[in-house]
């Protein structure tokens, strides 16, 4: 109320004294003469205007704390979508090739850290020159659409896909070996390859051509293996 009309904080905390006073002078004569009762009222009386200032110092500040947690979730907001914008490729949305860079360079340290093996996989999409030649680039950007999330679809929660460039995409599956890197491409190349994307009331059959290494990290000593996947 006081906060309200415009009282000042101040003024508002310079009558708690007055309270306590008039609190302690208002204690009837027979208790005063108990030492140990009058203490204790005392004490009473203290604590309880502390509390009540307190409460009331968090009622005029409320306003103004609940503006600020207002401020700061808008500023989080705004952080993730400038990030989220930072390492999206905005065509597909998977990774850009700056982040799914920076994704590899993560996993590789996380490899080392951990002598985990890294499996690393290089799609492309086949004759995609031709489909923009023969359809334009508005269908191959679609087609670009519907195969990165065909890819997405066919890959696992916690591996992480990058568009690399053009119609080149990047796979970062960790703590994956040689058999199950293999059933992931696989996976991902039946999805995109199962059934003919639409565009423009053409059907278009897409393939997908895959390749695979297995990075494995042992202090200083890197093992790569390579498999075709395609």
């Amino acid at each position: 109320m006081h906060q309200k009309i415009g009282v000042p904080l101040s003024l508002y905390q310079c009558s708690f004294p007055l309270l306590q006073c008039e609190l302690m002078r208002h204690i009837p004569r027979q208790l005063r003469r108990n030492e140990a009762v009058f203490s204790d009222l005392l004490q009473f009386i203290v604590k309880i205007t502390l509390l009540d200032m307190s409460l009331a110092v968090e009622r005029y500040f409320a306003a103004s704390v609940f503006v600020l947690e207002e401020s700061l979730d808008g500023v989080r907001g705004e952080k993730e979508r400038l990030h989220k914008l930072a390492v999206t490729d905005g065509l597909t949305e998977l990774h850009n090739h700056a982040y799914a860079r920076h994704s590899l360079a993560n996993a590789l340290q996380h490899a080392a850290a951990n002598a985990a093996p890294l499996c690393i996989i290089m799609a492309d999409l086949d004759h995609f020159k031709k489909i923009n030649d023969a359809h334009g680039h508005l269908v191959g950007d679609q087609i670009l659409r519907i195969a990165a999330q065909c890819m997405l679809a066919g890959a696992r929660v916690g591996d992480e896909i990058g568009r690399y460039g053009g119609e080149e995409f990047l796979f970062i599956l960790r703590s994956t070996d040689i058999a199950e890197g293999r059933i992931v491409a696989e996976r991902v190349r039946e999805r995109v390859g199962a059934n003919a994307i639409h565009a423009r009331n053409m059907a278009i059959n897409v393939s997908l051509s895959l390749g695979m290494r297995i990075v494995r990290i042992r202090g200083h000593y890197v093992r790569r293996e390579t498999v075709g996947a395609s």
